[in-house]
């Protein structure tokens, strides 16, 4: 069984990627992305305590680029070990996965030159000429800083479904009769943490304690990946646009 759950997309320009690789965040019968914070499904999901009531996805993604050298990075047997590559041409080309499970990344897009332009910005806004149907600008306040033909465009489609095993799973699921609260994944990611030795005092609201967040991310912060394709190294991070 697959239940609908999610649709995307983004659209960008030349740019950089300094994302060394991530994982998308899982959600959980009971504590869910939607009514929980992304901090803490992504430590019930690193933590392995929480498999039985995970939300078992699949994704669809698709790229339409014409970029000669952007691909997808993906870390299949771990961080820790090579990755693999989805590589150009990536033109209406996908991959089916799992991303809560795996580490992976977009690469950077277009010519080095052309991927931080002269005067970028947060406020900087990404829309289509007024004058071309065929052109996008870059606009930081009224000045146009860079104008791309969609040909230079990378275009992303991402589709997400909820999968099931069997009816029992998915009646769990939609009936909610085995469900996790917040107090209890707390519980228990603290209970696990004391077992590994580490201090963790009982926060009095542990959503929102910035100790007690940190504190319980660094238990289960295995790191990320630490090797790349020589051909798509991370962007380096920079201050302010060269």
């Amino acid at each position: 069984y697959a239940k609908p759950q999610m649709m995307l997309f983004n659209v960008n320009g030349p740019c950089g990627n300094t994302d060394p690789g991530h994982l998308d965040t899982p959600s959980f019968r009971g504590v869910r992305y939607e009514n929980s914070p992304t901090w803490l499904c992504s430590v019930m999901g690193k933590s392995g305590l929480f498999r039985d009531y995970m939300i078992k996805m699949a994704q669809v993604i698709t790229w339409f680029s014409h970029d000669p050298d952007s691909g997808f990075t993906f870390w299949p047997k771990g961080p820790l070990k090579p990755p693999q590559r989805l590589t150009s041409p990536i033109y209406n080309r996908g991959v089916v996965v799992q991303n809560e499970m795996m580490y992976h990344r977009g690469e950077a897009n277009g010519p080095l030159e052309q991927q931080r332009p002269k005067g970028l910005g947060f406020d900087t806004l990404f829309s289509g000429d007024p004058d071309s149907a065929d052109h996008w600008l870059l606009k930081t306040g009224d000045e146009v800083i860079a104008r791309h033909h969609t040909r230079e465009l990378r275009f992303l489609v991402h589709w997400s479904a909820e999968v099931f095993m069997d009816g029992e799973e998915l009646k769990k699921n939609m009936e909610g009769t085995d469900n996790l609260t917040h107090e209890r994944a707390i519980g228990m990611l603290i209970d696990d943490a004391r077992r590994r030795g580490h201090d963790i005092a009982t926060p009095s609201d542990p959503l929102h304690d910035p100790v007690f967040i940190q504190a319980i991310n660094a238990v289960y912060d295995a790191g990320g990946p630490v090797s790349y394709p020589e051909c798509a190294p991370v962007t380096p991070l920079y201050t302010s646009a060269a």
